[in-house]
C-alpha cells in the first residue's frame, strides 16, 4: 500500500526493521504538508528520483534581494585557519573573535553557545544586499527548516529507543525512494583519506546529492569537527552525536548494516568511499535517515537540503542563499573565498548545462563549493558528490573519473558568466569553527581502475 494511506502505519516489519509508534508516528503524518511548505532553498527534492527543482532552477529560493532576517552580524577576511602541507584545514587559532551568525534569530529558546567562528564583515553589504532565503528562526536554532518538528513536541518513547538501538533500521521504502536496496552489513572503514575528505563522498543510488554535499563541505572545512560527531564503539556501532530539533544534544547509535544493491553483498546504494567501500560518510547518511524517520523532517533522505542536513550536527542552522546572477564574478569569488576561511560550508547548484574544459555541469544537482584553485583566473571550484562529472562531448558517453567531480569555474568567460547560473548556499557551522583557504586536491581512484556512477543511478540520483 502507498506510504500515504492510514494503514501503512501497523504494517509488518522486517526482522531487522524498526518503526516507532504512538503519538510521534501519528503526527508525522500531520507534519509532512506543512514541511513541504518550508523547505524551500537549495536544489533539495531535484536531486531525489524524478524530482524538479523547488525553485529556479539553480536551487535557491526567489531571486536574490535582501535577506529577510536582515540584520547581518560581523564578516572579515581574517582569522581563516591555517592547513596542513596536505591542504587538511585545521582548526583556526583566531577562534573567538565576534559571532559569524548570519542573523540574531533571538526568540526564547536555549540557544547554543554563539559561535567563535571569525567575523566576514568585508562581505556584511552583499550578504545585506544581494542574500536571500534566511533560515534563522525565532522558534529554534536549528533554524526555519526545523521549526514543525521543533512546535511538535519530544518524539514518542519508540522513537527515542529507535534512534538509541543500533540494530534498529527504518524500512527501505521510509529511508529512501530508490528501489532494489536492502539493509546489509558490511565491513567499515572509517577515514579511507586519514582525515575525513570530500574524495570519501562518492553518491550512488540514493538522490540526496545536496545531502552527501554538505558532508563534503563539512569535510573540506574542517575535517576535525566530522571525526568529533563520530565514535566507534569497536564492535561495529557507532555513536553519532547530533541535535534534536529543538537544539537538544542527541545521541544516534547505527550498527554496520547499510543499504546494498539487492543480491548483492557490497554494492552500495549509499553514498561511498573511493573505492565503493563504507566509510564515515556512509556512517553520518544513515544516522540522518534515522534521525528523518524519528523526528518526520522530509520524509525520506532524498532531496534533503544541506540547510537540513548541517544544523544536525551543528546544532545551529542560520544559513543564507544567493540566487544565479545576484552576485558578478568577483563578488561570488569574494564571498566564498571569505566565507569559506571564515569556517562556513558551501553547497550550490547549477540552473544551465554547460562545458567547463571536458566535463559538463549538471542541473538540479548539488555541489559543494570550494576556494578556487587559480584565484586569478576561477571564480570558484565545485565537486560533484558523484566523484566523477559527465563527459563535455555527446559522442563520448560516460563520466570523466580524472579529476575527483572538480569543476573550476571560470572567473568570466564570454559568452558565459558563471556567476549567472550558479546558485550558493551558505551555513553556518556552529561553535566550532575551522576554515579552508587551501584548494581541494582531488584524488584518483586507488587501484586498479575509477569507480563509476552505474549508469542507471546517474538518472536518478540528481
Amino acid at each position: 500500500m502507498s506510504r500515504q494511506e492510514p494503514g501503512w502505519l501497523p504494517r509488518i516489519m522486517s526482522t531487522r526493521s524498526w518503526r516507532g509508534s504512538g503519538t510521534q508516528a501519528g503526527r508525522k503524518l500531520l507534519l509532512l504538508p506543512t514541511q513541504a511548505a518550508v523547505l524551500v532553498g537549495l536544489m533539495g527534492a531535484a536531486c531525489g528520483p524524478g524530482g524538479a527543482s523547488r525553485s529556479d532552477g539553480a536551487g535557491n529560493e526567489g531571486s536574490g534581494g535582501q535577506s529577510d532576517a536582515g540584520n547581518v552580524l560581523s564578516v572579515s577576511t581574517d582569522g581563516g585557519g591555517e592547513t596542513t602541507d596536505a591542504g587538511i584545514p585545521r582548526p583556526s587559532d583566531d577562534a573567538g573573535a565576534d559571532s559569524a551568525a548570519f542573523s540574531d534569530a533571538g526568540g526564547s529558546f536555549d540557544a547554543a553557545p554563539a559561535a567563535t567562528c571569525a567575523p566576514i564583515t568585508s562581505i556584511g553589504g552583499l550578504v545585506t544586499q544581494y542574500g536571500s532565503d534566511s533560515t534563522a528562526s525565532t522558534v529554534t536554532p536549528m533554524g526555519t527548516r526545523f521549526e514543525a518538528a521543533a512546535q511538535a513536541g519530544p518524539i514518542s518513547a519508540a522513537n527515542a529507543s529507535f534512534l538509541a538501538t543500533a540494530t534498529a533500521n527504518p524500512v527501505v521504502g521510509d529511508a529512501t525512494s530508490a528501489t532494489s536496496l536492502t539493509w546489509q552489513a558490511v565491513t567499515v572503514k572509517l577515514y579511507p583519506s586519514g582525515m575525513p575528505s570530500p574524495a570519501d563522498i562518492n553518491q550512488h543510488a540514493i538522490g540526496d546529492c545536496n545531502g552527501d554535499s554538505a558532508m563534503a563541505a563539512m569535510a573540506y572545512v574542517n575535517p576535525s569537527f566530522v571525526r568529533s560527531v563520530l565514535a566507534d564503539n569497536g564492535d561495529g556501532t557507532f555513536n553519532v552525536s547530533m541535535f534534536d530539533p529543538t537544539g537538544k544534544p542527541i545521541t544516534v547509535v547505527v550498527d554496520s548494516e547499510v543499504l546494498v544493491d539487492e543480491g548483492s553483498t557490497s554494492s552500495l546504494g549509499q553514498v561511498s568511499a573511493l573505492d565503493g567501500s563504507a566509510d564515515w560518510a556512509t556512517v553520518l547518511e544513515k544516522a540522518v535517515m534515522k534521525y528523518d524517520y524519528a523526528y518526520g523532517m522530509v520524509g525520506q533522505i532524498d532531496g534533503i537540503g544541506s540547510e537540513e542536513l548541517i544544523p544536525m550536527f551543528t546544532g545551529t542552522g542560520g544559513s543564507i542563499a544567493f540566487s544565479p546572477g545576484s552576485l558578478t564574478s568577483a563578488q561570488f569569488q569574494q564571498v566564498v573565498t571569505v566565507s569559506l576561511a571564515a569556517g562556513k560550508f558551501i553547497t550550490g547548484g547549477f540552473n544551465e548545462v554547460l562545458a567547463i574544459g571536458q566535463d559538463q555541469t549538471v542541473t538540479a544537482h548539488g555541489y559543494a563549493v570550494m576556494v578556487p584553485t587559480d584565484p586569478s583566473a576561477d571564480m570558484a571550484d565545485m565537486r560533484n558528490p558523484w566523484g566523477v562529472n559527465p563527459w563535455e562531448s555527446s559522442s563520448t558517453s560516460g563520466y570523466d573519473t580524472s579529476t575527483d567531480g572538480l569543476l573550476q569555474l571560470p572567473l568570466s568567460t564570454a559568452p558565459n558568466d558563471w556567476a549567472q547560473i550558479v546558485d550558493l548556499r551558505i551555513i553556518d557551522p556552529g561553535a566550532l569553527c575551522a576554515g579552508a583557504t587551501t584548494p581541494f586536491a582531488p584524488q584518483i581512484a586507488r587501484g586498479a581502475a575509477p569507480i563509476h556512477i552505474r549508469e542507471p543511478h546517474a538518472l536518478r540520483a540528481r
